[in-house]
């Protein structure tokens, strides 16, 4: 992506910790201000989010045809990607 555009301007760019920090404010406890696992695993507002399953004979199977798998992921793949190039 820089070769494509030259350069990017990261000044305003913040690390996940300060965004869900600035985002979430007090949901994120102070001692888990420093353990992104932590602020991720303990937010009230992630609480009983699930991986996407569908039922199946005899229990569940992840649902490989899901938003999350198809779209979501994939993106923010390709984001990252670009952005590390």
């Amino acid at each position: 992506m820089l070769q494509a555009k030259g350069s990017f301007n990261l000044e305003n760019v913040s690390h996940v910790k300060e965004w869900m920090k600035m985002a979430y404010g007090s949901a994120v406890r102070n001692s888990d201000k420093n353990d992104l696992r932590k602020m991720i695993a303990k937010n009230p507002a992630y609480k009983g989010l699930l991986f996407p399953m569908k039922a199946v004979q005899g229990g569940y199977i992840p649902d490989y045809e899901s938003r999350y798998l198809t779209e979501d992921i994939p993106v923010f793949s390709w984001c990252t990607r670009g952005l590390q190039k």
